[in-house]
């Protein structure tokens, strides 16, 4: 579903609902384009705010709010993939959303989601469905130790718990809210890493392979973006990238997250429309960055070919290590710094290094102790 250009012409008006904090640069890529930026937010946030041209505050959920916005817009482009599909679909009253908001329906329902992956031949980890404590001791005979255990519905309270042993069962009962559960078996696996690609319904533009590394609770610690990886993985993670956006009738950017086990078995983790925290890695990496694909792509323009600039190294900012990044800023020659303007979680920003080789730059990293990854309190 691609708007036609003149529509987006000469000041035209695009809507962004959902945008997320460290998404900022979203609204700078619209205004470069030549078009007017209408956000629709849930909370106030005065620095986006003063950067939109217009602004709603409102619980997405108000009929009259949404009719508005979606009237006042030529078209509207969602960054959140936890947003309710129900939402963008009562836009489609009023404007064209690109994106559609199918994907949203099969990607925010884990079961329908398995479902989809299951069609497609791709590996997943055993699993069982639970609704209470009662149900985890029994399924966790079949499904063993680790095991994780995740909301059904993507976005529900915590994102996922890990149960290394019978002990760890006990801390499920305040985990597990209302609503149902999926328990599945932990895969070991050697690395994690992220594929976006940008749609435009005829072209598939892929981005290079992002390598990521969580901490136990699976916050983000660093992300590395790698100009070489097994062809044979890189062509496999493609196919299965082009049959999962083709099934779900989407166009846009997406990111596929998967990771891979010691014998070389591929299994998909989470897919992600509209833009992921991956994407930040891959600032100061590639020549056009996803925001642009993603707008480009909605109001009709031409997509750009992707070309890697150079290896990067991408470290999120925790409130402790600030004092150190900052000190090692005005050092280092290779380090570029980014704080967001009105951080909504534990990450203040991030940091990027940039050079030939990534080994020295993940020394760079362990000098300092950043690499320590920091955990919940």
């Amino acid at each position: 579903m691609i708007v036609d250009n003149a529509s987006l012409t000469n000041k035209g008006t695009l809507g962004i609902i959902g945008l997320e904090d460290y998404q900022w640069r979203l609204i700078t890529v619209v205004k470069q384009l030549g078009l007017n930026v209408y956000l629709y937010l849930d909370h106030h946030d005065p620095q986006l705010e003063q950067w939109a041209d217009q602004t709603i505050v409102d619980n997405y959920r108000v009929k009259e709010s949404l009719q508005k916005f979606g009237q006042q817009c030529d078209a509207v482009i969602y960054t959140n993939p936890l947003l309710d599909a129900v939402i963008l679909k009562y836009l489609t009253q009023f404007t064209t959303v690109p994106q559609g908001y199918g994907a949203l329906e099969i990607v925010q329902d884990r079961i329908v989601e398995r479902a989809l992956l299951d069609q497609l031949n791709v590996n997943m980890p055993p699993y069982d469905t639970v609704v209470n404590l009662d149900e985890v001791y029994q399924s966790i005979d079949a499904i063993g130790y680790p095991a994780v255990l995740k909301s059904i519905q993507r976005g529900r309270g915590e994102s996922i718990l890990r149960l290394n042993r019978q002990t760890d069962i006990a801390r499920a009962d305040a985990f597990i809210q209302a609503g149902s559960y999926i328990l599945e078996s932990w895969i070991d696996h050697s690395a994690e890493y992220a594929l976006t690609v940008a749609y435009d319904g005829e072209h598939f533009i892929y981005y290079p392979i992002v390598q990521e590394s969580y901490n136990e609770q699976r916050r983000l610690v660093m992300a590395q973006v790698v100009e070489e990886v097994d062809p044979a993985l890189e062509s496999e993670v493609e196919r299965v990238s082009r049959e999962i956006i083709t099934t779900l009738g989407y166009q846009g950017t997406l990111t596929l997250k998967f990771y891979t086990t010691e014998s070389g078995n591929l299994y998909v983790d989470e897919i992600v429309p509209g833009l992921s925290i991956s994407n930040v890695a891959l600032q100061a990496a590639v020549s056009v960055m996803p925001e642009e694909q993603l707008v480009r792509m909605a109001v009709g323009m031409v997509a750009h070919e992707v070309d890697l600039l150079q290896e990067v190294v991408m470290v999120p900012i925790y409130e402790e290590q600030q004092a150190t990044i900052n000190q090692a800023v005005l050092e280092q020659a290779n380090w570029q710094v980014e704080y967001l303007p009105a951080p909504l979680s534990r990450v203040q920003g991030f940091v990027w290094l940039t050079g030939d080789e990534l080994s020295n730059l993940k020394q760079q990293l362990a000098d300092l102790n950043l690499t320590t990854k920091p955990t919940d309190d």
